[in-house]
């Protein structure tokens, strides 16, 4: 392609070296400067048209000549890419590979490192919850606990053994506080029970006294008024005068008269009245 403002020899791949680009705009530009327009004449109006049109081809030449070069340096972007990811990928696999052995060895010593890690905690967990829950686990419980540590000092905890043997007599320490409040716990609930019974023996012992003793008052009120009326009885169907002959004393005191009546008519029974002083305290009663 060949303009009035640039030659074809310019529009090279070589005019986007350097500074070339900057010298023929800087050419386009003072060519640009020195043009004068002429509006007054039909032909002069055409010269302005076809100068800006020679501007316009500049533009469209050097831009393809600088389009076709991007595509190329595209073309060979994307060739350096991709053999950049073939590297990338190539090697990656071939370090996974290589690293592999190491990889599994670290894997596996991670693994057994935390494994010996968690039987530590595991056991350390053993004595804290015994302490913390003994009110709700039995003493056979915590029994079973403490027995189920004695076997896990076997030797196999490698670089934790020691670890393994503080951690096991720090527990076994608090399970043995957690088996004495629990002994100390069931003691104490086996004397409330205990105090709970005798308490309930004695005031069923007491209710069944008092309702005894109230049958007894019961039964002497009966007697008593039986005997009373017994003895108003009579009264009333003997003639006037017979009343007269009639003692009124209080119940209580008829109740004692009976009960010393009933004592000596005893101690006549058992033979008193041939006592040497009998005869003496009769004689006494008589005056």
């Amino acid at each position: 392609m060949t303009t009035e403002l640039i030659t074809q020899e310019v529009l090279t791949p070589a005019l986007f070296e350097g500074d070339k680009v900057d010298i023929v705009l800087a050419d386009i530009k003072k060519r640009a400067d020195l043009f004068v327009p002429d509006l007054t004449t039909k032909y002069g109006r055409k010269d302005i048209a076809s100068f800006a049109m020679k501007i316009a081809k500049c533009k469209t030449g050097i831009d393809g000549i600088g389009k076709d070069l991007v595509s190329g340096a595209k073309a060979e972007i994307k060739l350096i890419d991709n053999k950049r990811k073939l590297v990338r990928d190539t090697l990656d696999e071939l370090k996974e590979e290589v690293r592999r052995p190491l990889t599994e060895y670290e894997d596996a010593e991670k693994a057994r490192v935390e494994r010996l890690s968690n039987g530590v905690t595991s056991i350390k967990e053993t004595g804290e919850r015994a302490l913390a829950e003994w009110g709700s686990l039995s003493v056979n419980e915590l029994n079973d606990f403490a027995a189920e540590l004695e076997h896990k000092d076997d030797g196999t905890w490698e670089e934790f053994n020691d670890a393994i043997v503080k951690a096991i007599i720090e527990s076994q320490k608090q399970i043995q506080q957690a088996i004495a409040k629990r002994m100390a716990y069931d003691a104490e609930q086996d004397e409330l029970e205990r105090l709970r019974k005798e308490s309930a023996i004695r005031e069923q012992k007491e209710r069944d006294e008092r309702v005894a003793q109230a049958a007894i008052e019961a039964e002497r009120q009966r007697v008593a008024q039986a005997e009373i009326k017994e003895v108003v009885k009579p009264a009333i169907i003997k003639p006037k005068e017979a009343l007269y002959n009639l003692v009124s004393i209080p119940v209580a005191e008829y109740e004692q008269l009976k009960k010393d009546s009933q004592m000596l008519k005893a101690l006549i029974d058992a033979g008193v009245d041939n006592w040497s002083g009998y005869d003496i305290a009769m004689d006494e009663i008589a005056a």
